[in-house]
């Protein structure tokens, strides 16, 4: 009767033991499977690109990332509709939440996670309402002085376009030269197409197209944000069939 109580405790134990891991690997699991989001603060509409792959097809203001794979955490390129042109290139890690806000100490975009974000926001504030202990001499307050002047803000200047360097172009190019299809190049394209270019560096990217009618679509996605429209009927060049060629040509005099 003894070995047999023994026998029946021993097995206990070992089925305890057992189930123990299982939760502890449940748990993971499901911490593991929580969705990762990038979201902008004042609702800015942007895309998110992985490796090349375009995480929305269209600009949206939540974006929900899944292209993970085997790694908790993969390098993410934001495209920017509002301002045009802009990039942001960051790291995100698998199951957290991301605010993409403009920091307006230096004018800069910032991607943070939720909990970053509201600590980064109490430093800034708790700095910003710390009182001066230089204050200026001779300042006048308008309640002191009824002769005071309503000062007019100043008003906020258009924002200077950012040209891709050298570098940039070149990734670009290499980008869209690995992509086995036309179809995937253009999907590819209508990111970089947002960004602000010159006329040449528009040019190498048109010549990775297979097919001039792709290469027709990217050259008037790209008109838009060219800084030098007035040279843009040189890329024309690019193109192999008249019927195309006088299409850009109608397309950019209109």
């Amino acid at each position: 009767m003894k070995r047999i109580t023994l026998l029946l405790t021993l097995c206990l134990l070992a089925f305890a033991a057992m189930a123990q891991p299982g939760e502890k690997q449940k748990k993971s699991h499901t911490k593991g499977n929580l969705p990762t989001v990038i979201s902008s603060e004042n609702g800015e509409s942007f895309y998110v690109e992985i490796n090349d792959r375009m995480q929305n097809m269209r600009p949206q203001s939540y974006v929900m990332v899944s292209d993970f794979g085997p790694y908790s955490e993969r390098e993410v390129t934001i495209l920017m509709k509002q301002p045009k042109g802009l990039t942001l290139l960051a790291t995100i890690r698998k199951g957290q939440e991301y605010v993409l806000f403009l920091d307006q100490h230096d004018n800069t975009y910032r991607l943070l996670t939720k909990e970053e974000r509201e600590h980064y926001r109490h430093d800034h504030q708790h700095h910003a309402s710390t009182p001066s202990h230089n204050p200026v001499h001779g300042a006048v307050h308008p309640e002191h002085n009824s002769h005071a002047q309503h000062v007019h803000p100043v008003p906020t200047p258009e924002p200077i376009a950012i040209l891709p360097t050298t570098n940039e172009v070149k990734e670009m190019v290499d980008r869209l030269k690995r992509c086995s299809f036309d179809d995937d190049r253009l999907n590819l394209a209508r990111g970089f197409a947002k960004r602000h270019m010159e006329s040449g560096q528009i040019g190498q990217l048109a010549r990775t197209f297979s097919f001039d009618d792709n290469r027709l679509v990217f050259l008037k996605m790209a008109y838009a944000n060219c800084i030098d429209k007035e040279n843009y009927f040189r890329l024309t060049d690019h193109l192999t069939f008249s019927d195309n060629r006088n299409a850009l040509l109608k397309y950019i005099s209109q």
